[in-house]
């Protein structure tokens, strides 16, 4: 995905820095320009066509007109009475005596402004097409969408600001997002008596910052689902219209906020793609994509009904199911191979240490090049954070954590208290106190490997030179364990599952031979 779709984390920065560039130099005294979409997120994805946004500098819009102090040609004010959430009209409320307000509808005794007059102008006398809340080539390469800006937050996303109380997004983004403010884009509610002065609010500013906030590893992920959605679903003619990016967009947005962000790691690609994906079926299923920064809106409202909606659901569950039973394994699969594991670890504990499959192996996956991560807690070494825990076994290497002056997640090892001489050409002396030396500690372990396994230091880990002959003497257990796993869930009734483990069995006893 990073060598030949995404690009890597460098290169999508880069992209980003130009298009800002670009956009800087582009703007004027008039208007601002923002490139947003595919290019301004730093994608370059097949197909993708150029949005722009033209920020007009003359025009601005207001909440509450009564608090509004400006001098430009056209203040407008938000009235919301009667219109779906996410969408507001504007009510004219101060005109410039040599403004044009060609714009205008009359509605009640009141005039606003009108998105539809407002694109038909733009289009006069050029060879362009509406799209939406845009104006666009009839190629389709490029959208460019007139916006008009209100410099303040607005009430309707208020509840967003206190919404999150998970990691992300981080304070300073919020305050950087609310500190723009929202945009308004030319385009009303289908079917609304009046679509023609309704307009659509825009949060495009503040969804670049977020996504500018992501990991290469949710980059990736969102742009797997535009793929999914361009390259598969897209092709049946009956969910060509259904779906968009920003759909997609606004799942990974709530997905996001759900999950810790040390989740969103390449190792866990596969995990993460499946819980978007899943939110999608599900969102199409019970037909409800709520807005990210204003809920009340439902995009999918009375949008997926009928045979498009069956025809959409259908297309997602066969990919959904395409992913289980070839790459990820069924639910029952992928719980199977954790016990396995664990059954595993159980049997390789002994009196000196503790084992714990980690990575991809021991949450469920076997992917094509997964290597074996396993890790030894040691039962001889007990760590303290404050020290003052009671040392009472003279067979325990006691050890307290020192994170003065060090980057949080990271800690110094004190040793406190040991009876152990070998421990000590793994420390070093520092200030007068002894510290255990984690790189002298791993060429310990190395040197009773290497000569047999050709291992070496791999970060925190230590591994051969394969990826898997340092774990060589792990086969048997792994061979083992399947036929005990098959053994108790034969006991449990479970015939399917026990087979399934007896054969694994089987398979590994004979890849040994």
């Amino acid at each position: 995905m990073c060598q030949n779709i995404v690009g890597s984390e460098t290169h999508v920065n880069s992209m980003r820095l130009m298009h800002t560039v670009k956009d800087n130099v582009s703007s004027n005294t008039k208007v601002t320009v923002i490139t947003s979409g595919s290019f301004g997120e730093g994608l370059e994805l097949r197909g993708s066509d150029l949005d722009v946004m033209y920020v007009t500098k003359s025009i601005e819009v207001f909440e509450d007109f009564k608090t509004a102090y400006t001098t430009v040609y056209l203040c407008l004010e938000m009235e919301t009475d009667d219109v779906k959430p996410g969408f507001t009209q504007l009510l004219i409320e101060q005109i410039h005596t040599q403004f044009p307000c060609k714009h205008c509808e009359e509605h009640n005794g009141k005039h606003y402004f009108s998105g539809t007059s407002f694109k038909q102008e733009i289009m006069e006398n050029t060879d362009t097409i509406v799209h939406g809340p845009c104006v666009s080539d009839k190629e389709g390469k490029w959208d460019q969408a007139m916006c008009l800006h209100c410099r303040t937050w607005i009430s309707q996303a208020s509840q967003w600001i206190t919404r999150s109380n998970n990691s992300w997004p981080s304070y300073s983004v919020k305050q950087s997002i609310i500190k723009h403010g929202v945009l308004f884009v030319p385009i009303g509610v289908k079917g609304s008596p009046k679509e023609d002065i309704e307009w659509r609010i825009s949060f495009s500013v503040g969804e670049k910052f977020l996504i500018n906030t992501f990991t290469h590893t949710q980059l990736i992920c969102y742009a797997l689902l535009k793929i999914l959605l361009k390259d598969v679903i897209a092709t049946y003619a009956e969910c060509e219209n259904l779906l968009c990016s920003y759909f997609l967009k606004t799942i990974i947005f709530w997905v996001s906020e759900e999950l810790p962000q040390s989740i969103w790691k390449p190792e866990n690609l596969i995990h993460c793609f499946m819980r978007c994906f899943s939110r999608l079926i599900y969102s199409v299923d019970y037909s409800i994509c709520l807005h990210y920064f204003i809920p009340e809106n439902n995009m999918f409202e009375d949008k997926i009904q009928g045979h498009a909606h069956r025809e959409t659901k259908t297309k997602s569950l066969a990919l959904y199911r395409f992913m289980c039973f070839n790459i990820v394994g069924i639910e029952n699969h992928v719980k199977t191979l954790r016990l396995m594991n664990t059954v595993r670890d159980v049997m390789t504990n002994n009196n000196h240490y503790t084992t714990i499959t980690s990575g991809s192996f021991g949450e469920g996956f076997e992917l094509k090049g997964s290597d074996l991560d396993m890790m030894s807690e040691a039962k001889f070494i007990e760590v303290d954070t404050d020290g003052i825990k009671p040392r009472l076994n003279p067979n325990l290497i006691y050890l307290r954590t020192e994170t003065d002056d060090l980057k949080p997640g990271f800690t110094q090892m004190v040793v406190e208290l040991t009876d152990n001489q070998s421990l000590l050409q793994f420390c070093e002396k520092l200030n007068g106190k002894l510290y255990l030396s984690r790189t002298l500690f791993k060429k310990g372990f190395l040197g009773n490997t290497m000569n047999i396994y050709g291992s070496k230091i791999h970060g925190p880990s230590i591994s051969d030179k394969d990826g898997i002959k340092f774990f060589a003497y792990i086969i048997f257990f792994h061979s083992k364990s399947y036929k005990i796993l098959g053994i108790a869930l034969q006991l449990l009734g479970e015939s399917e599952s026990d087979r399934h483990a007896f054969k694994r069995s089987v398979k590994i006893d004979a890849d040994k031979r």
